[in-house]
């Protein structure tokens, strides 16, 4: 914990280094650098269920649902309901069945294209399943282990048969043994925290070559749409090497940041509001410039990427003093 800030600094590297990959993965970037978008999806959604089971420490009650509700459903429908109007207006003509189409299936929880905030009611299904879980080691640790072997098996089935459940109960299966994972490792991070840092970073270099490798063979990976690649055992595999990887490297730099500790408290806006900025990079820039719309040169996916990170920081700064409930926000920045 940083005695400032009150919070865990290399858990708010992470989360700010996760989120980044998450927008860089949603730009157009070139077939000749698609390794790059197949390898960001082999790994970024799953450390974001690894992230949240470190953070998770509450028992079930109403009052932790009720606060789950309010910091994980209540966002995931404003911002559905804004991307719905978001859609309408590129689209330029509006058709009301259309419109009632979408908001139909955004209270279903049932179409991955609304974009990255799927992730929310599925991390709210996944905290609940889990303190339910968690319950059974009231009664023998042995039967809340055999619990946690079996959460690994789900995945299999759902890829195979491609299950599309309500309100993405199928994608936070498919997360919930990173939420496992990342409870049961909060004792590993700190020991890994008295590891001299020049050890973790070469530690973190290394596991993330080698993961590179497993995830060229076992090829495309989407939690959203439950894709799990060629093998069950290369997508555990690759993608807990590469959470691994960026926690050595988080835990080797441990040093306190207002850009990272903002875009960190504010990971739930930026999953929703950067699709903004970069439909404005991937679609109208081109336009603007006179140039057709297409993917782009890893360069530029970058400075794209960076710039929709800064907007939304600016934008996390200032909905957290005025409209920060309705935003997954706690109005608690200045206090950091």
């Amino acid at each position: 914990m940083d005695n400032k800030t009150e919070r865990v600094v290399w858990i708010d590297w992470a989360k700010s280094i996760c989120m980044f990959t998450v927008i860089l993965g949603h730009c157009h970037i070139h077939m000749d650098y698609q390794f790059v978008t197949q390898f960001i999806y082999s790994f970024h959604m799953m450390f974001f269920f690894f992230l949240s089971g470190i953070l998770c420490k509450r028992d079930i009650s109403f009052d932790s649902v009720k606060k789950d509700i309010n910091y994980l459903l209540l966002p995931y429908f404003t911002f559905g309901i804004l991307l719905i109007v978001f859609d309408s207006l590129r689209a330029g003509t509006f058709s009301l069945n259309l419109f009632l189409s979408k908001l139909y299936s955004l209270f279903l929880g049932d179409d991955p294209s609304i974009g990255p905030i799927w992730f929310l009611p599925a991390l709210f299904i996944c905290k609940q399943v889990f303190l339910i879980v968690m319950k059974s080691k009231q009664i023998s640790r042995w039967l809340y282990f055999a619990f946690v072997l079996m959460s690994f098996l789900p995945v299999i089935y759902i890829s195979s048969y491609q299950l599309n459940m309500p309100f993405f109960s199928d994608s936070a299966l498919c997360g919930f043994p990173f939420f496992v994972v990342g409870h049961e490792s909060c004792s590993l991070c700190e020991y890994l925290k008295k590891i001299k840092w020049h050890i973790l970073l070469i530690c973190s270099i290394l596991l993330l070559v080698f993961s590179a490798f497993i995830c060229r063979v076992n090829g495309f990976v989407c939690l959203a749409d439950c894709v799990i690649g060629n093998s069950v055992f290369l997508y555990y595999i690759n993608a807990l090497f590469v959470i691994a990887s960026v926690c050595m490297l988080c835990l080797s730099i441990d040093k306190n940041n207002s850009f990272v500790l903002t875009t960190s408290y504010g990971s739930i806006f930026t999953l929703f509001f950067q699709c903004i900025p970069l439909t404005f990079f991937n679609y109208y820039l081109p336009i603007i410039l006179g140039y057709p719309i297409s993917s782009y040169s890893l360069f530029l996916a970058f400075l794209y990427s960076i710039s929709t990170y800064f907007i939304c920081y600016f934008m996390i700064k200032y909905l957290d003093t005025h409209f920060p409930k309705f935003f997954g926000l706690r109005g608690n920045l200045r206090k950091l």
